[in-house]
């Protein structure tokens, strides 16, 4: 009963601070105007008035287009392959970091 218990109280903390985080880049985003514009062939055409709010209409339709594969190549941004993948992936995060890339 106590393990059903504290898995219930971690998953409710886990609930709170991701919505934390859900507010608090709802008001980042704030701070960007960029508009997205698609084409027929739903080519995004980004224009914004900052260089950032270009880079975050770009980040912002990446998004839009392809998020499993852009939540997925975050583990090896973080080179945390290892963690996911195994020994293949702990390789990799090897090489990332003795290459510093």
């Amino acid at each position: 009963m106590k393990q059903i218990f504290s898995i219930f109280i971690l998953f409710i903390s886990i609930e709170a601070c991701n919505a934390d985080f859900k507010e608090e880049a709802l008001i980042e985003a704030q701070k960007y105007r960029a508009e997205i514009i698609r084409d027929r062939w739903g080519v995004p055409h980004i224009q914004g008035k900052r260089d950032e709010d270009v880079a975050f209409g770009l980040a912002f339709a990446h998004s839009e287009d392809d998020m499993k594969n852009l939540i997925g190549n975050m583990s090896l941004y973080r080179a945390q392959m290892g963690l996911n993948e195994g020994f293949d992936g702990a390789v990799t995060d090897y090489l990332i970091k003795v290459l510093g890339i």
